[in-house]
């Protein structure tokens, strides 16, 4: 099911992405003016004396959140998100995933590097414990109380007391044994103690997407996974050919299986998969307007996923080809003002309401479902 619902994605993504080949980054997310960074932080909401508050802010690396960094042409340079504590590997873990973007002399993208970063964490060298000030006293006492032994053992051997040197002997050694064991115990917490704050944080390049140029503006995009002894897998690949004034677009997974199809020709797009058959109608610039999918086997889960959208309950299901349409509508500034999405005679609508900048860029995005707020953003535009 992994792969086709990625397959899925990717041919709901790909018509999209190919109207607009010709714009920067910027413009392909309705941004405008000069623009360094964008930080995009979402909120659950909630509902405090009769009005609707930010709660909990989402993890961003699965909810469209993080920083992206643009650069001169207005392409993206690096893009930052980061897991929640509570929603990554334990409570003491922070997650950040670092997106990489290298571009050739005519400006088109090469690579695209997933580089995974974990902070404020225990790793495997830090301190076992934070000896206290009662460890440390206890570390002094033993260590005058080895002195203080030791004059005594110097004082049995000038009363050629042989058995009370061997007495004094035997209890000097069973506290120096002691006291090694602390000592050893507290240097090795100074020595980790060193490493862990030279070592913060921890990189990982755990992925890596390559693309291709052929002649005639035809490319490949293969998507890959870097093995730990920094090999690659190949874990898809997709292609792009221009025939005739049309664009096929051909998805295969990593062992060269056809995945799913699509042909895009002016403002219609047709894309077939194992799961569904996809069809969407674009305005006369470029954007989505209405999207049909007739999904061979319709599941709750594999529906909210495709839609980025949390609309129908896990229990509904159906075995039946069953059809999802959903239509769009943009607002003067360019922005999705409402989605409605249409499914077994059932309607499900979500309203955007935005507060714009001097740039109209929004920094504030609300969500409703059905006539409730489910979703704040908050945007942090910095302009050069």
């Amino acid at each position: 099911m992994k792969i086709k619902i990625a397959s899925l994605v990717l041919l709901l993504i790909v018509s999209i992405l190919s109207v607009h080949a010709d714009k920067n980054d910027l413009k392909k997310a309705n941004l405008k003016g000069n623009i360094t960074s964008v930080q995009t932080t979402p909120y659950t909401c909630e509902i405090r004396f009769g009005e609707y508050i930010k709660n909990k802010e989402l993890d961003n690396e699965n909810n469209n959140g993080g920083t992206v960094y643009y650069n001169d042409r207005g392409n993206i340079l690096r893009k930052k998100s980061v897991e929640k504590p509570d929603q990554a590997y334990s409570e003491d873990e922070k997650v950040s995933y670092i997106y990489k973007y290298s571009y050739d002399s005519l400006n088109r993208l090469l690579n695209i590097f997933k580089v995974e970063m974990k902070s404020n964490i225990k790793p495997d060298f830090a301190p076992d414990f934070a000896p206290d000030k009662n460890f440390l006293d206890e570390m002094d006492e033993m260590k005058e109380e080895q002195y203080k032994d030791s004059l005594t053992l110097e004082e049995d051997k000038t009363k050629n007391d042989e058995e009370q040197y061997n007495n004094d002997k035997e209890r000097y050694n069973e506290q120096y044994k002691e006291y090694l064991g602390y000592e050893k115990q507290y240097k090795e917490y100074l020595d980790r103690e060193k490493q862990y704050k030279e070592h913060p944080t921890y990189e990982d390049t755990i992925s890596k997407i390559s693309y291709i140029y052929l002649p005639n503006e035809n490319y490949i995009i293969n998507n890959y996974k870097i093995n730990d002894d920094k090999s690659l897998t190949l874990d898809d690949e997709t292609k792009y050919i221009y025939i005739n004034g049309r664009i096929k677009i051909d998805d295969y997974d990593g062992n060269g299986t056809l995945q799913g199809t699509k042909t895009i020709k002016g403002n219609l797009s047709i894309g077939q998969s194992a799961t569904c058959k996809q069809i969407i109608t674009m305005d006369s610039f470029g954007r989505p307007i209405k999207v049909a999918i007739t999904f061979s086997r319709l599941s709750a889960n594999l529906f909210n996923y495709v839609f980025n959208a949390n609309i129908f309950k896990q229990s509904q299901s159906s075995s039946k080809m069953r059809t999802v349409v959903r239509k769009i509508l943009y607002n003067k500034m360019g922005d999705i003002a409402n989605e409605t999405y249409f499914y077994n005679n059932k309607i499900k609508e979500t309203k955007y309401v935005y507060i714009y900048d001097n740039y109209n860029n929004w920094i504030t995005k609300k969500e409703y479902k059905d006539g409730f707020l489910v979703e704040w953003t908050d945007r942090v535009i910095v302009y050069k």
